[in-house]
């Protein structure tokens, strides 16, 4: 414990004793030291700590997080964020850093584990099924019974136009619906002609 009238010197320099009026040291009461042969001071490096100022060694979990996440797409970020803490994980959505730091330091936190591994493939695949979804805003999927041999020639036809089934299936009901509003004007021009 020290008092009031104790003073702790943590680094002076000693090439020049001339001024320590500021310190409240006499000088003489210095001991005297010979600076001028300094040759015995060598220091080996081999005693001196080796500090390693690479680049932290990314793990294969971090790489595919990283791999995956576009540092441009905020959206993608929080959706990320949601996913894991639906999962269990618990993230912030960036009240102190930004969505995607936050998931940088969880993906770097990671254990190198085959469950780490599934979770981040199967969001990978969420993410991927949620922008075909996306996508789809115009279109909306059926489910319907169909005679086995209708669906030989719809596999037919869709190979001869190099079409999908649903591209054949919306060309098939567009052209039938344009054939019937023809026939339905003709229809109309015909009565209208004898009346």
């Amino acid at each position: 414990m020290s008092d009031k009238n104790t003073t702790f010197i943590t680094a002076v320099d000693l090439s020049d004793l001339s001024d320590l009026s500021d310190l409240c040291i006499d000088p003489s009461d210095l001991p005297s030291v010979d600076l001028s042969d300094l040759s015995d001071l060598s220091i080996d490096s081999s005693d001196l700590p080796s500090v390693d100022l690479s680049e932290p060694e990314v793990t294969k979990l971090e790489a595919m997080v990283l791999k995956w996440l576009n540092p441009r797409n905020r959206a993608q970020h929080l959706w990320a964020i949601d996913y894991l803490n639906t999962k269990g994980e618990i993230l912030s959505k960036g009240l102190l850093s930004s969505p995607e730091d936050s998931l940088t330091e969880w993906s770097q936190c990671l254990r190198d584990t085959p469950a780490n591994e599934l979770l981040i493939r199967n969001m990978t695949a969420a993410w991927r099924q949620k922008r075909y979804r996306d996508r789809q805003v115009d279109k909306k999927s059926y489910s319907f019974t169909l005679d086995t041999a209708v669906k030989v020639q719809l596999d037919r036809l869709a190979g001869r136009q190099k079409k999908t089934i649903s591209g054949m299936l919306e060309d098939l009901i567009t052209q039938a619906v344009l054939k019937a509003e023809k026939a339905e004007t003709k229809r109309k021009l015909a009565r209208s002609r004898g009346n």
